[in-house]
């Protein structure tokens, strides 16, 4: 098949652009939902797998979330007093 034969793509939200992806998609959250995001975060004792797991699993949102996107973003947060260059604090 043929790009041509189907030149139609999809957009996608801006969250799953370049960068930070967990940090762009916890600024569309509400507020108690970016809440317990972040408890989970910080929050060592919870592996970066279970966080993604339960996001991607989540009926309500329409993203994946891979473990290392998380392992990620925590270090970049522990790293950096302001958290991720993300800004999604």
């Amino acid at each position: 098949m043929a790009l041509s034969d189907n030149p139609t793509i999809a957009s996608t939200p801006a969250y799953h652009e370049r960068g930070c992806k967990l940090g762009r998609w916890a600024k569309t959250l509400p507020d108690a939902d970016r809440q317990v995001l972040q408890a989970w975060l910080e929050n060592k004792d919870i592996p970066h797998a279970a966080i993604a797991k339960r996001i991607t699993d989540d009926p309500d949102y329409d993203i994946e979330i891979k473990p290392h996107v998380v392992q990620r973003h925590r270090a970049k947060m522990r790293g950096n007093p302001g958290g991720c260059g993300c800004g999604s604090r």
